[in-house]
């Protein structure tokens, strides 16, 4: 149970924590997080790394990250572990090496919610690379957008036009290896 992992790991219980408990303490799920502009993409990630914090590695350095909590709570994650501060672990170490953090609350809500789930590993590696995928092609097609947004209103310069070109390949590019690797 939640209960004997923390103590087994000397850990405060995770209700205990802030952003977490039940009303009146009657409830055991985490209360919700303000979700402003969140992106889908990076709460995945966020929870597929912590199931398996060695993905951080896997990471790309140029990972299209948003201003959310989940992407705050993976740049901390991805820095640990370039800084050497982090060399892996699991879920209590993850947690506790985040504790008074900014990145504490979202780190424990996601953690509470995979204490109660049965995990596919293989599925959950598929599930990874699919969500790192489809965050390359949205921060394509967000650059595209913007590029086609700026020809519309006063044109593109040359160097414009050739990024919008290698943008636009690229987008492609990954688009067909998608399709390639789509069971039929």
């Amino acid at each position: 149970s939640q209960a004997e992992i923390e103590a087994g790991c000397g850990l405060k219980s995770l209700g205990r924590l802030g952003g977490l408990g039940g009303r009146g303490g009657r409830g055991f799920a985490p209360r919700p997080l303000a979700r402003q502009a969140i992106s889908g993409h990076e709460y995945k990630l966020l929870r597929l790394v912590l199931l398996d914090p060695a993905r951080v590695t896997r990471l790309p350095q140029d990972l299209p990250l948003s201003d959310s909590a989940e992407a705050h709570a993976l740049r901390a994650l991805i820095n640990a572990f370039d800084d050497g501060t982090l060399h892996g672990g699991n879920l209590a170490m993850l947690n506790e090496h985040f504790r008074g953090t900014p990145q504490e609350a979202v780190l424990a809500k996601i953690t509470g919610e995979l204490v109660a789930e049965e995990v596919d590993e293989t599925a959950e590696e598929a599930e990874f690379n699919d969500t790192l995928d489809g965050m390359r092609l949205a921060s394509l097609t967000q650059e595209i957008s913007a590029l086609n947004k700026k020809a519309g209103n006063s044109g593109l310069n040359p160097a414009e036009e050739l990024q919008r070109a290698q943008l636009l390949a690229r987008k492609h590019k990954l688009q067909s290896s998608l399709r390639a690797i789509e069971p039929t």
